[in-house]
């Protein structure tokens, strides 16, 4: 068995060549590398320190999205676009580790120590990870003990205090069966719920149909046992992370097989898309069009340089009488009207297109009408699911830089999901977990600040699993529920349970 221990890393820099991954027509008059900075989400800067210069080179420019099907030929408007990392990961190099993480050892034995014979005839060479040194009452030769960099210690240093009532946590899931999260999981579950069976997602939607009740005194106290150096948190019981089988048992997302980037595939994507997978393609360009008549629709038009829609109001694009006091049966939306279409035209002044030469293979000359035509079409039942897979995404498993904003960078995630494609969404929620602790971290201990003052920072991580974790650690936090089945996710098990504590000094002396 090969123990080298390489890790891949994307290069600096890389050839016109490798990135269409073909020596083209176009590259042929010069091997000359093409200096690439990498940007931060393909560079694992947590761990090893690559430090990123211009995130923007990953950056290919606003595309618009020509289309054509029996609705005649529509287009999109220009849409931020962004390599993928499929493009990209072939730039990875091995760089070496400074440390062996693994040792090989010669006739280990094998099997079980209380049946007649020890070991195993068939195990004679074993490849396994590299001990620590762990359970010592003295440190090791050479070594000192030093004061751990928590959050607690770090804002004594800085004479601050937590605060104890003014933090916000955006990002925290937490309904009920009248409020319209609650209603439409119910929803998605009962009209997709074999879909969301075959993808592997059922659980995991199910486990944030209600969410976890708030508590800002029992974040805060975990916090301040959060150690940034080390992704730990310093408990009178010992040191913990974020484990991965910990945090599936308790979520139920996949771990995956397909990396989570959040990003708007090019043209040039899309046409390989269409061609290899037009039902998935189909899926896409509905929901994208759907997207933008809910931008378009919204009262009033927003002037922003890029309009954003909010989780909720895609929502009740998507699904009518969410949120209805009257408990009304939620309704599908239902195609557009001619005159809905032309009202909307006139409120975005939306214009035609005509390509003034060959693009994206289709002729000069050629006229594309404005996206809210295809309003008028049904919308695909798998394009529904879709849609509440990117609000499901945003609002509990990776909230970020808004939690109540719908991104078009994740509607293409959305339709894998939709499509069965098993992506990766138990680590970017861990991820997501410690890269929100790391920015809370920054802004407490800012040095430019008052003494005494915590800079409040608007921060959206998913607290909801993170709480549910400690809980998972330390179960005198929370009344015990009233029944236990452990197949479920451990966050659906506790959703209906309160916290003990009647304050930070309360959680305080029980962590």
């Amino acid at each position: 068995m090969n123990t080298q221990n390489v890790v891949e890393f994307l290069s600096r820099e890389f050839s016109a060549h490798s990135v269409e991954g073909r020596c083209s027509e176009a590259y042929a008059s010069t091997d000359e590398p093409i200096p690439v900075p990498v940007a931060p989400q393909f560079a694992p800067d947590y761990l090893f320190g690559d430090s990123i210069e211009d995130p923007a080179a990953v950056f290919l420019g606003m595309e618009q999205w020509l289309h054509h099907d029996d609705g005649g030929h529509l287009y999109l408007p220009p849409i931020p676009r962004h390599r993928s990392l499929a493009e990209l990961r072939c730039q990875a190099v091995p760089r070496e580790m400074s440390w062996r993480l693994t040792e090989e050892y010669e006739r280990i034995h094998c099997g079980y120590i209380t049946r007649g014979t020890v070991g195993s005839s068939n195990r004679n060479r074993i490849t396994g990870l590299h001990p620590g040194i762990t359970g010592l009452n003295d440190p090791p030769k050479g070594e000192i003990f030093t004061v751990a960099n928590t959050v607690k210690n770090r804002l004594a240093a800085l004479g601050r205090e937590m605060p104890a009532t003014g933090h916000r946590c955006y990002g925290w899931v937490h309904s009920s069966d009248k409020l319209w999260w609650t209603r439409l999981s119910h929803y998605i579950l009962d009209r997709f719920g074999e879909d969301l069976k075959a993808g592997g997602l059922y659980a995991a939607v199910r486990a944030t149909t209600y969410g976890l009740t708030m508590s800002v005194p029992h974040f805060l106290a975990l916090l301040e046992l959060y150690n940034h150096d080390a992704n730990t948190f310093l408990t009178k019981h010992g040191e913990l992370g974020l484990a991965l089988h910990e945090m599936y048992k308790i979520s139920g997302l996949p771990m995956g097989n397909m990396i989570y980037q959040e990003y708007f595939p090019s043209n040039k994507e899309l046409q390989q898309l269409k061609s290899r997978t037009p039902n998935r393609y189909n899926t896409f360009w509905d929901l994208a069009c759907h997207y933008h008549i809910a931008l378009a629709g919204i009262d009033p038009l927003s002037k922003k340089s890029r309009p954003q829609i909010s989780l909720k109001k895609f929502s009740d694009y998507l699904f009518k009488n969410t949120d209805s006091v009257l408990d009304e049966p939620i309704c599908e939306l239902s195609p557009l009207t001619i005159s809905e279409v032309n009202e909307l035209i006139k409120k975005s002044n939306a214009q035609s297109y005509t390509t003034t030469g060959v693009e994206d293979g289709f002729a000069a000359e050629t006229k594309f009408q404005t996206f809210l035509w295809h309003g008028v079409k049904l919308i695909r039942p798998t394009t529904l699911l879709a849609g509440y897979l990117a609000i499901w995404l945003k609002k509990c498993v990776v909230p970020y830089q808004s939690s109540d904003v719908l991104s078009p960078e994740v509607l293409f995630l959305a339709v894998l999901l939709a499509h069965r494609k098993n992506l990766c969404l138990l680590p970017a929620m861990t991820a997501g977990i410690y890269r929100g602790l790391r920015q809370i971290v920054s802004g407490f201990s800012q040095e430019n600040s008052p003494p005494t003052q915590i800079p409040l920072t608007k921060v959206e991580l998913p607290y909801t699993y993170l709480m549910a974790w400690l809980v998972l650690h330390r179960s005198d936090m929370m009344w015990a529920p009233t029944s236990v089945d452990p197949s479920l996710p451990f966050l659906q098990i506790i959703e209906n349970c309160k916290w003990k504590g009647r304050g930070c000094e309360d959680v305080r002396k029980q962590l």
